[in-house]
């Protein structure tokens, strides 16, 4: 004899913060997700250069939501973005649009570094030691009496 077939209990709602469960993603969150799927072939070739200056003690993520923007790269010890602006970047309100969102970044500590994709692409050697020169005094600042500020604090 074959057991009658029950109901399903409802099924019970997503988990929410209140009870353990994780918030639903942010929009920026989502955007970073959608961005890191689709990164462009000089984010992809930097990201590769990018990920070695780990062995140096510097970590970058790409795809970084902060605010109500996605950081193309990031080095969050250090307090440096790096952002790979395309042709669109030069036109219209875009350039103002950038000025803007560094200056909120500046406003964090975070100090922005820009690079066009030519630069990438055809002087990549020189972007990425120009990346490293930059994080490595901001994550390393020389003690006092070795030069440079005295007291400056690399790390947040």
């Amino acid at each position: 004899m074959v057991a009658p077939e029950l109901p399903h209990p409802p099924a019970s709602p997503a988990p929410s913060p209140e009870r353990g469960g994780k918030p639903a993603a942010r929009p920026s969150i989502k955007k970073a997700r959608s961005l890191r799927a689709n990164m462009s072939e000089e984010e992809v070739i930097l990201w590769s250069e990018l990920r070695r200056l780990r062995a140096q003690g510097l970590h970058f993520r790409r795809q970084v939501p902060r605010g109500p923007y996605v950081l193309d790269f990031a080095c969050l010890k250090a307090g440096i973005a790096v952002e790979v602006d395309g042709e669109q970047h030069f036109h219209g309100q875009q350039p103002a649009k950038d000025a803007a969102r560094d200056r909120f970044f500046a406003e964090q500590g975070i100090l922005t570094l820009r690079y066009t994709t030519t630069e990438v692409r055809k002087e990549l050697n020189s972007v990425v030691e120009d990346i490293f020169k930059r994080a490595a005094a901001r994550h390393f600042p020389p003690l006092p009496g070795e030069g440079g500020p005295a007291g400056r604090v690399g790390c947040r």
